[in-house]
């Protein structure tokens, strides 16, 4: 059970996001969102539901709401890696290219034609054209000893023995 401090939970609206959280649902029907800052706007990716991994513009949205948790944190495993140019990509994969991370999902009005969306910009660069993509990454909050996963996220299907 995660248990977070109250200083980062508050209820909100998916259009009020203005750092890297989560929406969580507050009923059975809802699905979580990762909310990403992006310029102006906050992209809004779905991490449940049927539209798993479909991501829109969520500025003044208001439709979707519910306790947004702040303070988050998108970690990689480098155990997962694999290189992402030469293999078809899955959605919701994160793809390290150049001073970019992107994931792999279904834009609004995309038909379910996956493509990279760009979450974060200005990292430290790798070699040009070369993209690495992480088959497991997770959502966490906190530090240290304290670091607790919200969501993990392993896009590598299992396979029964």
């Amino acid at each position: 059970m995660t248990m977070l401090p109250p200083d980062k939970l508050v209820s909100a609206n998916l259009g009020d996001a203005k750092e890297l959280s989560v929406l969580m649902p507050t009923n059975k029907w809802g699905f979580p969102f990762l909310l990403v800052p992006s310029g102006e706007t906050v992209l809004a990716v779905s991490l449940g539901g049927e539209q798993k991994f479909a991501c829109f513009d969520a500025k003044g949205n208001t439709a979707y709401r519910g306790l947004l948790i702040t303070g988050v944190e998108l970690v990689l495993d480098p155990d997962s890696a694999f290189d992402f140019s030469r293999l078809d990509g899955r959605p919701g994969v994160l793809v390290r290219d150049g001073a970019f991370l992107a994931m792999n999902l279904f834009p609004e009005g995309m038909m379910r034609i996956a493509q990279l969306v760009p979450l974060f910009a200005g990292l430290p660069a790798g070699s040009s054209g070369l993209q690495i993509g992480f088959n497991h990454w997770q959502v966490t909050i906190g530090q240290g000893v304290d670091r607790q996963v919200l969501f993990d996220m392993d896009l590598v299907p299992k396979v029964e023995e």
